[in-house]
């Protein structure tokens, strides 16, 4: 056993000298959060995985689906009726106010 001169009193040394492991942990104890605070945030891939999982069935069913029949100039000319159906009703509606 080592002995040293220091101002504390005599029942504090021999506790220190007596439990060098406990002095270990303490300073891990210490030491461990502060070396954490420096650790790039976990990341759960798992999350990433399904929706990717997710993204990649949607794509697949898309390209399953049949294309519609339908041409560009029947689409506009079914878009130009519908305008036309709605400026009719407009101005029935407004007739039937007036009346």
């Amino acid at each position: 056993m080592r002995l040293t001169l220091c101002s504390q009193p005599i029942h504090q040394v021999p506790i220190l000298q007596n439990h060098p492991q406990q002095i270990i942990d303490l300073q891990q104890q210490i030491t461990d959060p502060q070396a954490k605070q420096f650790l790039p945030p976990e990341c759960n891939y798992t999350n990433f995985a399904q929706r990717i999982q997710t993204l990649t069935n949607a794509r697949h069913e898309a390209r399953n689906r049949p294309a519609p029949s339908e041409t560009d100039e029947e689409l506009l000319q079914e878009s130009a009726e519908m305008m036309q159906d709605a400026q009719q009703s407009g101005e029935e509606v407004s007739s039937l106010r007036t009346q």
